[in-house]
């Protein structure tokens, strides 16, 4: 739950900039793979610097309760 939450924001901006991108070649008939391919890394670089701590920060929290969970469990207290 916690990958699908942290990816959304990444593969809706690629998902979006990639059909803007390809309603433009197909409108001008310009096929060119790099006209597709910089507009969604400059994309997403963006949405990382954006989002890039709250991402960090939800992976962090996530991998701080899977730790605590194999200590407790380790320590025997959900025997």
């Amino acid at each position: 739950m916690t990958v699908g939450i942290v990816a959304a924001p990444f593969v809706l901006c690629a998902l979006a900039v990639g059909l803007m991108t390809a309603l433009v070649q197909a409108a001008t008939q310009l096929q060119e793979n790099v006209l597709s391919f910089v507009p969604k890394i400059a994309a997403i670089g963006v949405v990382l610097a954006l989002l890039g701590p709250w991402a960090l920060g939800q992976l962090s929290r996530y991998m701080r309760t899977a730790a605590d969970t194999m200590v407790r469990i380790g320590s025997g207290a959900d025997r």
